[in-house]
């Protein structure tokens, strides 16, 4: 491949002016011109993709030299020096420094829109990927053909290096023997089937994949050692690989472990600072009471941005925490692109697909929402943007999160053939329909949404009653033949349900007791059979599991839908 560039000098002081000459991999490399420098740059992604543009312009040259010197803690200088040279020379991470776009490391530098993206710095201090749920697995499937490890001892510093993560952030990691696991171990040389070569002794020393690939190659050509200072140590290489395999980039502290260039043996290796920061960024910190000490000195043994949640776990876990009871109160949308749970006295907000950010939440439900009970029953958003909130006989009302003035009322007076106590509301997607629950029986109603001739839209027309000023307006009521059993017409759908909700993608989803269902589609085969599952796993971001099989709808089974 021929590449046209920028000459660089020691002070990148020249006009621009074009070279032509090979350029070599940056799995090959030593770095000694211009051109091995700038395909080091651009492969740990401080230039663009120079397979698909070759020029390279003096100015973004000098840039890109300067970012890798202020990410490797040199002087931003923008010259391409001795000093800058031999940083890049380092044994190190193959994964990038400053990546191309989020996500880039498991979709392969090949993708077809690879070329097409901006490239993005980030390092640790910021929330990256990261997996949706606290119990993770992973396996060593390849071993090292070295003699210089034996099995037993390669797999004790993995083992090790999983509870240097372990005992800083909420998660907990789980060996397994044989089966996929999240996290796939391999030591592997050379071109290995991943687009990401490896390069023979003392050059890249291995690579991780984001959540959720997240498998991690160490290159078994370097020379890998325990608890010895010659080689390279394999404890903190697995450190920092599990650390990207968590979600982590690299960071520019250099005693933080994910800083990119290799730092050699620690005797005693411990996190950074840095590290801890980061990482509970993404999974929060770890939640176990201390039985030796006050609740009041665990709560500050945790960092200050963790300590509201870490109290309020520890005074009362049963009611806050999704991922140790899965049960909640009530869940809905409320028109702004958010989702809401309601639990006892708190709420969470997040946005759907992306993990509660359990530093911010939960939060007191009166803090946000101004004179609204806790403990709700159901909560139920309609097309108009309005969100009713019930709790035993009485129903409030909100725009958004603002409370809407003359409320509590009362449920019976003004939603006619509803019963107090309600289970669950949502608005079905496939109809458009609300409908109510309570134990083993369901309601659907009609709410005055008229068209432009003022006629309520419904299955079923609406009772029109004259008003006392003579114009007519269409009745919020029931629809008869109601109420039905939820068996009936709601298969695999279990009795007394925590709650239900339209979701902003605009399906409905169905929750009770940790698990979820989705039913959008009546007639969906492929949808019957995938439900119910965890809801920790798929919205909180907890530790899966898996559902028992006797609760899972199967067509086999199931009646033939009458369309409610």
């Amino acid at each position: 491949m021929r590449l046209s560039i920028v000459k660089l000098t020691s002070d990148l002081s020249v006009a621009f002016i074009t070279l032509s000459f090979m350029i070599r991999t940056c799995t090959q490399y030593h770095i000694d011109t211009a051109g091995d420098a700038l395909t080091y740059l651009s492969h740990f992604g401080y230039l663009h993709d120079l397979e698909t543009d070759s020029t390279v312009h003096l100015n973004e040259a000098r840039q890109a030299v300067k970012e890798f010197q202020d990410f490797a803690n040199l002087p931003t200088n923008g010259k391409l020096n001795s000093v800058t040279l031999r940083e890049m020379n380092k044994p190190r991470c193959g994964n990038r420094d400053a990546r191309v776009a989020e996500g880039d490391e498991y979709l392969g530098r090949n993708s077809d829109d690879f070329s097409k993206r901006r490239r993005r710095k980030r390092d640790d201090s910021s929330p990256g990927v990261r997996w949706n749920k606290r119990v993770l697995t992973y396996r060593v499937a390849k071993f090292s053909s070295s003699l210089n490890l034996k099995p037993k001892t390669l797999q004790k510093e993995i083992d090790i290096a999983f509870r240097y993560w372990e005992r800083e952030a909420n998660l907990t990691f789980k060996k397994i023997w044989e089966g996929k696991p999240d996290i796939e171990i391999s030591f592997v040389t050379g071109d290995h089937g991943d687009e990401e070569s490896f390069d023979g002794p003392s050059k890249t020393l291995a690579h991780a994949f984001y959540p959720a690939r997240s498998d991690i190659h160490f290159d078994d050509a370097e020379k890998w050692t325990a608890n010895a200072r010659h080689g390279h140590n394999l404890r903190t290489v697995a450190v920092h690989e599990i650390g990207h395999a968590l979600g982590l980039g690299h960071s520019k502290e250099k005693k933080s472990v994910m800083y990119l260039m290799y730092q050699g043996f620690k005797d005693k290796l411990q996190l950074h600072v840095a590290d801890i920061d980061a990482i509970q960024t993404l999974y929060g910190p770890k939640i176990s009471k201390d039985l030796d000490k006050s609740e009041e000195n665990v709560v500050k043994s945790y960092p200050q941005k963790f300590r509201k949640f870490a109290g309020m776990m520890i005074s009362n876990p049963e009611r806050v925490d999704l991922c140790m009871n899965g049960s909640i109160d009530a869940i809905s949308s409320l028109g702004d692109g958010f989702v809401y749970i309601f639990k006892g006295e708190y709420y969470f907000r997040f946005e759907m697909g992306k993990p509660i950010d359990y530093a911010e939440y939960p939060k007191q439900i009166n803090d946000t929402f101004h004179g609204l009970d806790s403990n709700l029953d159901t909560v139920l958003t309609i097309g108009t943007g309005k969100t009713y909130f019930f709790k035993g006989r009485l129903y409030w009302r909100s725009t958004g999160t603002k409370m809407d003035s003359g409320y509590p009322k009362k449920i019976a007076p003004n939603f006619l053939g509803i019963p107090n106590n309600l289970d669950a509301s949502f608005t079905w997607s496939w109809n458009n329909m609300v409908y109510f629950f309570k134990k083993n029986r369901y309601w659907r109603y009609n709410f005055d949404t008229p068209n432009k001739r003022g006629v309520p839209v419904s299955v079923k027309p609406a009772r029109v009653v004259r008003h006392h000023h003579g114009r007519k307006r269409a009745n919020n009521d029931l629809i008869e033949g109601y109420p039905k059993r939820i068996s009936t017409n709601w298969p695999g759908i279990p009795d007394d349900i925590d709650d239900a909700f339209r979701a902003p993608n605009g399906r409905s989803y169905i929750f009770k007791g940790g698990e979820y269902w989705q039913f959008h589609d009546p007639d969906s085969d492929i949808e019957a059979a995938s439900y119910p599952r965890s809801a920790g796993e798929w919205w909180y971001g907890c530790s899966d599991f898996v559902p028992d099989a006797r609760k899972i709808r199967h067509v086999r089974k199931r009646k033939p839908f009458n369309y409610l």
